[in-house]
């Protein structure tokens, strides 16, 4: 079982549902597998309880990171994991931001931010919409939501669009390989 595929209405753009965290993870852990060596900045927008901080879980067991050690960085701002040397990965790390407690880009650039935005990290930004301009322009923004919420239900909602030949390029091997798992 995997995620629902919607038709696509362009090669930039991938719409998915998950049915729980277990397959929301599963879909992360296949985006990670789709990452290249040039990294990519991930912008993750959504309400609370939407799903991203279980997104960027998968997305580290993807990369072969300890999950229990990925946490929301609510109140330090971003966390980083350094991704096991083998090679491919030398030097290379996660990074996971979380913007939804900083009030004034002033203190985003006083934090030491523009250190994670550098080639070849991942960079996985929660709540970005609250500073789309200090960001370049090529990134995988993914919008979630919980449309069930008042019901009950754990189906969450993605909408991924990307910007930049990168970003592109990672969103259509992410297709194919969601493709492979989905219904």
């Amino acid at each position: 079982m995997g995620v629902a595929l919607s038709e696509s209405v362009s090669n930039r753009s991938l719409s998915f549902t998950s049915k729980g965290v277990e397959e929301t993870e599963s879909a992360a852990a296949a985006l990670a597998k789709s990452i290249g060596p040039a990294g990519l900045l991930v912008c993750l927008d959504g309400p609370l309880g939407s799903g991203k901080t279980a997104f960027v879980r998968g997305l580290a067991r993807g990369l072969g990171l300890d999950v229990e050690q990925v946490a929301s960085p609510t109140f330090v701002i971003a966390n980083e994991y350094r991704l096991a040397a083998d090679g491919e990965s030398e030097g290379r790390c996660l990074v996971h931001a979380d913007l939804y407690r900083v009030e004034h880009e002033e203190r985003l650039w006083a934090s030491g931010f523009e250190d994670y935005l550098g080639p070849e990290r991942i960079l996985v930004v929660e709540w970005a919409n609250r500073f789309p301009g200090v960001f370049p322009s090529s990134q995988l923004h993914i919008q979630l939501d919980r449309p069930g919420e008042a019901q009950g239900l754990e189906v969450r909602c993605f909408e991924a669009r990307a910007e930049g030949e990168n970003a592109e390029g990672v969103l259509a091997v992410w297709r194919e390989a969601l493709s492979g798992t989905a219904d």
